[in-house]
């Protein structure tokens, strides 16, 4: 039962979040699964319903219109399970382990999530941005006015990068600098800011003309060099469905090819700073195949299961969660040896 002193806690907590139950968060619960070490040039294969018995995780990944997912440098990935109201926000260690960190209350129209170094997040909703602390509880920056604002990722001086339509932000605080604005009608949704601070955003639907905001240099569009294996097509073609930063150096997209093209076929990709790409590894977009099984590894570039959406870096893995479905399906999540070239 929560103390008196609690209970008065929570009562005066008048923000858009609260942790659930005012204590610094759930215990954390594993379900006695271990995380798969990836062999070289593998996939390896593994359920997220084994990650825990108290927390959905598959719930939390399962709608990537809805879902959020994101990681930090100590390779923690955070969850959302839906855009609120009454959305939890899951952490879970690079090991496997899975906590609760977080209830959001009364928050519509989540958009994004981004951590920002020692437990807390900047979460992006229709309201605006919320800072959340490493307890849990939170409170709304007071920025200027924003539309439909989505943090990608922090700076290395504590800012934090948010696009809002056609707009690229950094805030620091209630300080905002605008790095970018298009004035062609783009609306951003998806990017990355690595360690260095450079911040990858998506310009289109492809991968061609990324644009690419190094502190101190100008704004440029930088198409990654290079062809998927055994194909003529170029990798800056391949559509972007989710994007992470890549601890040594620019970013992680799970991609498609053209959908106007015919069949879809779809990848995770690593583009460095340079712009050079390298396919990691390729699914399918099968509903169902009999060959693909949880708890097995298979050659990265001829994987037979159904790639999930998400891509996050956790540790020395590349994850690849999420349902791209609509039927409601389970599918075995993905895990791939970063690449650290």
């Amino acid at each position: 039962m929560a103390s008196r002193t609690g209970r008065v806690r929570c009562a005066a907590l008048v923000l858009a979040f609260t942790l659930a139950g005012c204590s610094g968060g759930d215990e954390a619960e594993q379900g006695g699964f271990a995380m798969p070490t990836p062999s070289a040039g593998k996939v390896a294969t593994f359920s997220l319903a084994k990650l825990s018995t108290k927390y959905d995780v598959n719930q939390a990944t399962d709608d990537h219109d809805m879902s959020q997912v994101a990681s930090d440098a100590s390779g923690n990935v955070y969850m959302l399970s839906g855009p609120g109201p009454e959305a939890d926000v899951l952490r879970m260690t690079s090991g496997g382990t899975v906590r609760k960190v977080a209830r959001l209350h009364h928050v519509k129209g989540v958009l994004g999530l981004a951590p920002v170094g020692n437990g807390e997040l900047v979460v992006g909703g229709s309201g605006g941005l919320y800072r959340v602390d490493r307890h849990g509880t939170a409170e709304r920056l007071n920025t200027r006015p924003l539309k439909h604002p989505v943090p990608i990722g922090t700076r290395p001086d504590g800012s934090v990068v948010v696009v809002d339509g056609g707009t690229v932000w950094s805030f620091k605080g209630a300080a905002a600098k605008k790095l970018y604005e298009d004035h062609t009608g783009m609306n951003f949704r998806r990017g990355a800011v690595d360690a260095t601070g450079t911040v990858y955003v998506a310009s289109g639907s492809s991968l061609k003309g990324t644009l690419v905001l190094a502190p101190g240099r100008k704004p440029r569009a930088v198409s990654p060099r290079g062809t998927v294996p055994g194909t003529h097509t170029p990798v800056s073609a391949l559509v972007v469905q989710s994007m992470t930063a890549a601890h040594g150096g620019g970013y992680y997209a799970k991609v498609v090819t053209d959908p106007d093209r015919g069949s879809l076929t779809p990848y995770v990709v690593h583009v460095g700073p340079t712009g050079s790409a390298i396919v990691l590894a390729q699914g399918t977009l099968e509903k169902s195949n009999p060959s693909c099984d949880t708890g097995k590894q298979y050659p990265a570039l001829k994987t037979p299961c159904l790639m999930p959406w998400f891509v996050v870096q956790s540790g020395k893995r590349v994850l690849v969660m999420g349902n791209p479905t609509d039927d409601g399906s389970r599918i075995p999540a993905f895990a791939i040896r970063a690449d650290t070239k």
